[in-house]
């Protein structure tokens, strides 16, 4: 991803793995840009949303450290925000048929692909 494509206000999404976050482009530099991330976080008996911003360098890689354990540091997506919202709704679609279909979880079908993970704020 060349952050020079970026514009303050854009709608992105930031990939780690299968895990994807919503954000907004606030700064725009020649080093990278700053993104404001807002996620949603789930205690004992509350549910509040936090918001921050995470850098990247030019090629769109967190420059931060923010990343998983699993696949590393955050990357901004380079597959159009509308295009990449559409297929994280359709896998979140799947997921819920699939724990309709196997309430306890104990079967997962092999012949089924890893549904992404949307891990920010839903609506």
């Amino acid at each position: 991803m060349d952050t020079k494509r970026l514009v303050v206000g854009q709608e992105v999404y930031v990939v780690s793995g299968w895990y994807h976050s919503e954000g907004n482009v606030v700064t725009v530099t020649q080093e990278g840009v700053e993104v404001q991330v807002a996620r949603e976080h789930r205690g004992l008996n509350n549910k509040g949303i936090w918001t921050s911003i995470w850098r990247f360098d030019a090629e769109g890689k967190s420059c931060d450290g923010v990343g998983t354990a699993e696949y590393g540091p955050y990357v901004i997506d380079d597959t159009p925000f509308e295009e990449r919202k559409a297929e994280l709704v359709e896998a979140a679609r799947r997921r819920e048929s699939l724990h309709k279909k196997y309430p306890d979880g104990s079967v997962i079908p092999t012949n089924e692909p890893l549904l992404p993970i949307f891990d920010g704020l839903v609506g």
